[in-house]
C-alpha cells in the first residue's frame, strides 16, 4: 500500500505549472564513436531539425539511419519532404520501447565511449 496526501477514497491530483522555458537538445551518435548535438533555448522547429540533418550529412559520409521518438515535429510536412530525397532513412522506436537503442541495432555495435562533437 502506498501513502498519498489525497483524502481517503480520492485519487491524488498533482498540480504543476507548465512553462515553455527549457532547453531542447537534438543529437546523434555515429558508428565512429562521435557525438553530434545542438542545444536550443526554445522548442526545436522543423527547420532546425533539417539544418541538423544537413550538418550530419556534411560530416558523416554515406546514408544515415535516424531513429527517433514519435514527437509531432518528426512527422511534419517539411521533414517528410526533406526525407524523400533518399539520403536518410528515418524510423521510429518500436511501440512501448523505453530504450533509445533500437532492437534492430545490436548493443555491441554501440561505442563504449563517445568523443568528439560539433
Amino acid at each position: 500500500m502506498l501513502r498519498t496526501y489525497a483524502p481517503v477514497g480520492e485519487t491524488p491530483i498533482l498540480h504543476h505549472t507548465l512553462s515553455r522555458d527549457h532547453l531542447s537538445v537534438i543529437g546523434a551518435v555515429s558508428l565512429h564513436e562521435k557525438l553530434y548535438f545542438q542545444v536550443h533555448e526554445a522548442a526545436i522547429s522543423s527547420a532546425e531539425v533539417i539544418r541538423f540533418l544537413d550538418h550530419l550529412r556534411h560530416h558523416i559520409p554515406g546514408k544515415l539511419l535516424i531513429v527517433w521518438d514519435g514527437a509531432m515535429i518528426h512527422r511534419s510536412k517539411a521533414i517528410r519532404q526533406y526525407l524523400r530525397d533518399g539520403a536518410i532513412f528515418a524510423t521510429g522506436r518500436p511501440n512501448g520501447s523505453t530504450s533509445s537503442v533500437s532492437p534492430a541495432m545490436p548493443r555491441r555495435s554501440i561505442p563504449k565511449r563517445v568523443s568528439g562533437g560539433i
